[in-house]
């Protein structure tokens, strides 16, 4: 199956959605002025985030937040890494930070 693109835009970012073969999404987000990927996350097949990474004006990626759901498709955790890969967060549902 070939992947399917297709743009959404806002005030500042053109949006870039790929439609996997597995059933997940990518979208991208670049910035209308200069074209650099700004945010990039990751959708299952239900269109429910699985990642999101966060770019700076010069491209490189400056956070990653994974997010795990239970069998319910609930967020059941929630880890945040910082450019080095090294776990700045993590927030379990029903537990204090």
């Amino acid at each position: 199956m070939a992947q399917e693109i297709s743009p959404f835009e806002s005030d500042y970012l053109v949006f870039e959605e790929v439609r996997h073969a597995d059933g997940r999404f990518t979208r991208i987000g670049k910035l209308k002025t200069t074209g650099v990927t700004v945010i990039e996350l990751i959708l299952d097949e239900h269109r429910r985030e699985v990642q999101k990474t966060f770019f700076d004006d010069q491209g490189q990626m400056t956070t990653r937040v994974v997010y795990e759901n239970d069998a319910e498709r609930k967020p059941r955790l929630t880890t945040v890494f910082d450019r080095e890969g090294k776990v700045v967060m993590r927030q379990e549902r029903g537990k204090p930070r």
